[in-house]
């Protein structure tokens, strides 16, 4: 398969979403390393979910399902990337969800919904969601199948969860109250996951919960306080600019100090010059630096 058909053109959501976990556009062969820079990923076994719902109906079934290299040949390929999104090596459920979202047939919707779901891995189960979001209509064409795991009362957390980020990822907030409660999770990519997911929705009730994620004495991971300041900044919070503000001064991480200071672009006002100005004369990392004098421009255009 040639490079430019794993990679498509991604919408500013879309592709911020995926540089997120490491992917970048620059197609799967990337994404091991991508997965340690993540942190931990999800190790828990999806199996043992919600049974009878749409997500647990089997596989279609290809006989002779060809060989990569003749997939091109074939009248109709898709049935065989909806089979392979449940191949056993994860960079091949990767590939069959990203041909199915270049295709954009809504046939592949419930074979898309089952990876969004159920994929132990990240990197397929958010490009699943970049498929559906291909499709015309995909969104609420989906949006059935994602709700019912939040609605069924044996679903596991984990389904109920997955469910939760799919549905934020399209604007939908009918699981912030488990986006929330995994901001609490031990497994660190889950954190940040349920981060960035609470930005995408916006949600204002979610910025008290958020902020605790940006104290370094109770949030070790960098890179989870470095996107909760952006979030933060994103949501516009009433106090948001006092809390990036002291981020700002306090952080020892500087990846952390520069986005609390990109956010502060967005929700600063001239009230906040003097704070800036004197973290500008403390500060001593270049980067930061660069991006205090623009927050103080900003200010007192």
């Amino acid at each position: 398969m040639s490079e430019h058909r794993r990679i498509l053109s991604l919408g500013a959501p879309a592709l911020a979403l995926v540089l997120g976990i490491g992917i970048g556009i620059s197609g799967r062969d990337r994404l091991e390393q991508g997965l340690a820079e993540s942190g931990s990923v999800v190790e828990a076994t999806l199996s043992d979910t919600a049974s009878g719902g749409p997500a647990e109906s089997a596989a279609p079934t290809v006989p002779d399902v060809p060989v990569e290299g003749r997939v091109a040949e074939l009248d109709d390929p898709l049935p065989h990337w909806i089979t392979q999104t449940r191949a056993e090596r994860w960079p091949d459920r990767w590939d069959a969800v990203n041909e199915l979202g270049i295709a954009g047939d809504a046939r592949g919707i419930q074979a898309l919904v089952h990876v969004a779901l159920h994929d132990d891995n990240p990197h397929p189960r958010w490009r699943s969601l970049w498929a559906i979001g291909m499709i015309d209509d995909g969104a609420s064409r989906a949006r059935p199948l994602l709700v019912e795991p939040l609605e069924a009362s044996d679903a596991s957390d984990r389904l109920r969860y997955n469910a939760a980020v799919a549905l934020g990822f399209f604007g939908d907030a009918a699981g912030v109250a488990l986006l929330q409660e995994a901001l609490q999770q031990e497994d660190s990519f889950q954190r940040w996951e349920a981060v960035y997911t609470l930005g995408i929705l916006r949600d204002t009730g979610s910025a008290a919960v958020l902020a605790q994620r940006l104290d370094h004495e109770t949030e070790s991971n960098v890179r989870i306080r470095g996107e909760t300041a952006l979030v933060l900044g994103r949501i516009a919070a009433p106090d948001a600019a006092s809390q990036l503000l002291r981020v700002l001064a306090n952080d020892p991480a500087h990846e952390v100090r520069w986005r609390a200071a990109l956010a502060l672009q967005s929700v600063g006002s001239a009230e906040h010059e003097p704070a800036l100005r004197q973290r500008l004369a403390e500060e001593d990392h270049p980067e930061v630096r660069e991006w205090i004098a623009k927050v103080i421009d900003a200010v007192t255009d």
